[in-house]
């Protein structure tokens, strides 16, 4: 029989897994303003300043922190969620995920890998071009 201090230790793991989860698909939005964000560099009018080579490095300072930062990010989400799942095997049931659910558990990872290759791309172009 389970404890009433172990219902709420499950209630509270429960609701950093589902916070977990969902905070892991805020990144999403994050993700496509960084874009536009970058499709605006990527466009950038040289009569607004002139392209040094000084501007060069800042921009590509300002560009990488962005993969560096959303990578942390999806990190510790992952890590929160790891231990909330770990939490649910050993105290309560947890239900298996489909296959569809498994693949879309994986989406901020696949738009963070891309938008990085994407920057990595436009701070080899800055200094090519």
């Amino acid at each position: 029989m389970i404890s009433e201090a172990e219902k709420e230790q499950f209630r509270v793991q429960k609701e950093i897994l589902f916070t977990s989860i969902r905070e892991r698909f805020k990144v999403l939005p994050t993700i496509s303003a960084l874009a536009a964000t970058l499709l605006v560099v990527a466009t950038f009018n040289p009569e607004l300043i002139s392209v040094t080579t000084f501007v060069k490095v800042i921009l590509a300072i300002l560009l990488s922190i962005i993969p560096i930062s959303l990578f942390g990010y999806l990190w510790e989400l992952k890590i929160a969620e790891d231990k909330a799942v770990k939490w649910f095997e050993k105290y309560g049931k947890l239900n298996e995920r489909s296959y569809f659910e498994s693949i879309l558990a994986y989406l901020p990872w696949i738009v963070f890998c891309i938008l990085s290759f994407t920057i990595i791309s436009i701070t080899i172009l800055i200094f090519i071009g």
